[in-house]
């Protein structure tokens, strides 16, 4: 493209006065959105604070549309050295912090409302940033659908010369096809952020649609007062300087360096996803997912070499993940850190579940590293990429029936003596007699009262066994008492029940008939008195 191009491209730009803006794409486009992509750490939340402190700067009106607290990106904009209260007191900046149930509202009830919100609070503003959408969108599966939602909500500043800004978390996109698409083919621009094994971070120029950028790659830091600009990457520097023809489209993973292991974080605590960049960053290609099916979506696209998996999780907690995993038959490593692992039953438990190990929070930073080095040694042969080809398919075979056929049931009786043996662990087999009308009532009861790793096996009419996994039967009176009280509630008696209670503790185990040769009345063992 000659100068005269470039310089018409330039005329319906809009300096921003944020510099690596300005200086790569020359500016923000009133006309349509710019996204900025990238993962979490590389200065996506930096590059918005920037912008919303250029927008106020001038007196012009700002909103920003968020998942995290205000308060959090206020003190982390004053880090910055970027003031931004003064500009809420005078009504010159506007944060809406999302609830955690805008994503079900939005698909439920549509976008309307939340627009009518942003105009109600902060007028037409002059600079709109919606800080992850994917976190408002994620619940809409349908493109047609998703198209409609992002097009009215980038078209709140649309005819008033205002601008806005789109980001996303690298992994939530790539997990999600259809808002990739939508955001593809609706914004003007789409740049990329990164950070690089030597913890280098870049700016790279995807798409732009008002012509040639000014410069394709920048290469950046984060200062005091947001981002600046060090020198061009060479090989940009070269095609830039070349007026003749087109230079192909650059694409982020042409700037991937894939020499270092690659670790998904799965974690929804802003600050704890910081503190395990800082401690692991600079060894490891670090990847972040903000919630369990965030994490599902970016392992069907691609397999790192370890998770780091948190258990309480929005939407599809860490369990259900580990879950998912194990049942698809992934031999995915799976470090589990979480502040509900504090007891060694609990820690025990995540293992039977198929975690390689379990750290509890807050993590010591020397024995994460120790722990991570462990076992990615362990795994160095690589894990096969999942089958399935959608988070519902993983789901599914996560959140199957406690009822399991013998054959199931045998091998996760099997699972659970090794686990008796090698850590002393004992579980418990749960047989249970009755009429066979209660005893169907009292599968349907344990279906949804048992834990995720216990089993049930329905016999013959009338029989049926069931397996507490890491519960010996000197503590089983708790699990009988759960059940009995569900059943009371269903206004079923259990006195003509009959249940005995055997160890599984490595020893060997008679055939299952057998463990109905001595029962005792079910109200007994409810109360702790066989």
């Amino acid at each position: 493209m000659g100068e005269r191009g470039i310089c018409a491209a330039l005329s319906i730009m809009k300096r921003c006065g944020v510099p690596i803006l300005d200086d790569s794409l020359g500016g923000l486009s009133p006309e349509l959105p710019t996204t900025v992509i990238g993962p979490s750490g590389a200065g996506r939340t930096v590059l918005t604070l920037e912008l919303l402190h250029a927008t106020i700067s001038r007196g012009e009106t700002a909103a920003l549309i968020t998942g995290e607290p205000p308060e959090l990106l206020l003190r982390q904009a004053a880090s910055l050295g970027l003031t931004l209260e003064h500009a809420i007191q005078s009504d010159l900046l506007t944060i809406l912090e999302l609830d955690a149930r805008a994503a079900m509202l939005v698909r439920v009830h549509g976008v309307d409302a939340l627009i009518e919100a942003i105009v109600e609070a902060a007028g037409t503003p002059g600079t709109l940033v919606i800080e992850d959408i994917g976190k408002l969108t994620q619940e809409i599966l349908d493109e047609v659908t998703l198209r409609g939602v992002v097009r009215r909500l980038l078209e709140v500043t649309r005819g008033s010369g205002g601008t806005t800004l789109v980001t996303s978390s690298t992994s939530r996109l790539r997990g999600t096809s259809a808002l990739e698409q939508v955001l593809g083919d609706m914004s003007g621009a789409i740049i990329q952020l990164d950070r690089d094994d030597d913890g280098e971070r870049t700016l790279l120029v995807n798409k732009c649609r008002m012509g040639r950028p000014l410069a394709e790659n920048l290469r950046f830091e984060i200062t005091t007062g947001g981002l600046r600009q060090l020198e061009l990457h060479p090989a940009v520097r070269e095609a830039i300087g070349n007026e003749v023809g087109e230079t192909a489209e650059p694409t982020p993973e042409s700037f991937d360096v894939e020499t270092r292991p690659r670790i998904l974080i799965a974690e929804d605590e802003h600050f704890e996803r910081e503190r395990i960049q800082d401690i692991l960053g600079d060894e490891y290609d670090i990847r972040f997912a903000e919630d369990g099916f965030e994490a599902l979506s970016a392992l069907l696209v691609e397999t790192p070499d370890l998770l780091l998996l948190d258990l309480v999780m929005p939407r599809v907690t860490g369990e259900e993940v580990l879950r998912s995993l194990r049942a698809s038959g992934s031999t995915l490593p799976v470090l589990v850190t979480s502040s509900r692992v504090g007891r060694a039953a609990d820690r025990v438990r995540m293992l039977f579940q198929g975690a390689a190990d379990v750290m509890a929070k807050p993590v010591n930073a020397v024995e994460l590293r120790s722990r991570v080095t462990t076992l990615l040694a362990a795994s160095a042969g690589g894990t096969p990429k999942l089958q399935e080809n959608d988070v519902a398919g993983l789901l599914a075979r996560g959140k199957s029936s406690h009822c399991l056929d013998e054959d199931a049931f045998a091998l996760l009786v099997e699972r659970a003596s090794e686990f008796a043996r090698a850590y002393q662990m004992t579980s418990a087999l749960m047989a249970v007699e009755g009429e066979p009308q209660i005893i169907d009532a009292l599968v349907s009861v344990a279906d949804e009262t048992l834990r995720g790793d216990d089993a049930i096996l329905a016999l013959s009419e009338g029989r049926v066994l069931m397996l507490l996994v890491l519960t010996p039967p000197t503590t089983a009176q708790v699990t009988t008492r759960r059940l009995g009280e569900a059943l009371g509630r269903a206004r079923i008696s259990r006195k003509a029940l009959k249940i005995g209670l055997q160890p599984v503790n490595g020893e060997p185990l008679e055939p299952f008939k057998t463990f109905f040769d001595n029962l005792s009345p079910w109200l007994s063992v409810e109360k702790g008195r066989k």
